[in-house]
């Protein structure tokens, strides 16, 4: 109730189902427990075609309900960000779950940083391999012993807080207290230690500190050139962090100013052309700056809402072994046509055990059935007791394909 109107407004922090309480300042469900809000009406069960939205208010079947904008639903709460391994879902609304493998990510299938005993590649977490010589390994680097804020886990060194929080004596903070003036990516500290070098108030390993305009590649241990129009860059060569005058940064993309107007890109030779279909602003006849209505930034590219695209069904039809090989085979519901070699080679995340260890996987289309993969998978030393084996589908490099044609990887 607007107390100057005498009006019932709807509070944008609460959802259908909900009301807000002038007495505790917060939303509270409009029917007791074990009841539905519909139709201005409490029922035990929504009527048929429609569930109950997690907040009590009956919505129709297949509607997304997560929070309203700005928020995200999570744990039964609608939040300003999402916590620790899970990412916010800009078209439901919702903190989805990260990969297991994954510390953190920006989507299920773009991971930013990897759970200790896995290596980023091409921003998904595989199992990792070990150091050498007894030495520990952390964030793709061999130490001789780990950072503060770390614990020796199996060979690598595990953060002891969330990602975007330091460890400080047994404790966790989002902000570093008084008298630790400087912090590493995982702790606070009084004073950078030996063998860092302080950037800003940062302390930053030597061999993961790089020149202006490069980022440290993990996955190479070296740094790698930001690729323009990024004058900064983190995580990939084109996840931007600043850009160069005359552009602005929109969606970690540098998007120049664009004369042409919305919906459209200036191409190298100088005239206006219109941007893709799943684009609503782009920088190239490829790329997205931000995606149109419709669609969703997957970690990749701009790729239908997950609500208009069927997804892939995934069937395991066979299960072999030969010495210390195992085969298995994998019907999807579809494979699109013209994938690339690489495409073909990569269609399936393939992640064994911790304790096992794999020379090599390879996969391929079968010749009898064209919607049958075959992945093979070379153990170093074929596992004694049960193991488990994780496949799922690549959907880093596979979204793009299977969204052209109606169907999503995720």
């Amino acid at each position: 109730m607007n107390s100057v109107t005498g009006v019932c407004e709807v509070n944008r922090n609460c959802q259908f189902g909900e009301y807000f309480s002038t007495e505790s300042s917060t939303c509270k469900r409009i029917c007791p427990t074990g009841y539905s809000y519909q139709d201005s009406v409490c029922v035990s069960e929504c009527l048929s075609g429609f569930r109950d939205n997690g907040f009590g208010g009956c919505i129709e079947l297949g509607v997304v309900s997560g929070c309203s904008f700005p928020y995200f639903y999570q744990q039964g709460s609608c939040v300003s960000s999402c916590n620790a391994g899970s990412y916010p879902n800009s078209a439901s609304r919702v903190c989805e779950a990260c990969s297991s493998n994954c510390f953190s990510c920006m989507s299920s299938a773009f991971c930013t940083s990897c759970s200790s005993g896995f290596d980023l590649k091409n921003n998904i977490c595989i199992t990792g391999e070990r150091c050498a010589a007894n030495k520990l390994k952390y964030n793709g680097v061999c130490l001789d012993s780990c950072p503060v804020g770390t614990v020796v886990s199996n060979g690598y060194c595990a953060r002891r807080c969330d990602p975007n929080s330091f460890f400080l004596d047994n404790k966790c903070y989002a902000d570093c207290p008084t008298g630790f003036n400087f912090r590493t990516d995982v702790a606070c500290v009084a004073q950078c230690p030996i063998g860092y070098i302080v950037d800003g108030k940062v302390c930053k390993l030597v061999s993961q500190n790089c020149p202006s305009g490069q980022f440290y590649n993990a996955q190479t241990g070296v740094c790698t050139a930001c690729t323009y129009p990024c004058t900064e860059c983190q995580y990939s060569s084109n996840y931007c962090s600043a850009c160069p005058s005359g552009f602005t940064l929109t969606s970690s993309k540098c998007v120049e100013a664009n004369s042409c107007g919305t919906g459209k890109f200036r191409t190298s030779s100088g005239s206006c052309s219109n941007c893709p279909q799943k684009c609503l602003e782009c920088v190239s006849a490829t790329e997205c700056a931000t995606c149109a209505a419709g669609y969703i930034y997957n970690g990749a590219d701009c790729v239908l809402k997950l609500a208009n695209l069927k997804e892939v069904t995934m069937t395991q039809t066979a299960l072999s072994r030969r010495a210390a090989t195992v085969f298995v085979s994998v019907r999807l519901s579809i494979i699109p046509n013209g994938l690339s070699n690489e495409q073909k080679n990569s269609m399936f995340v393939v992640v064994p055990s911790v304790t096992d260890k794999v020379n090599r996987v390879n996969q391929w289309i079968s010749t009898s059935d064209a919607n049958t993969v075959i992945i093979a998978v070379e153990y170093a030393s074929f596992p004694a007791s049960t193991s488990t084996l994780f496949v799922g589908l690549n959907a880093n490099i596979l979204s793009s394909s299977l969204a052209s044609v109606g169907y999503t990887a995720t």
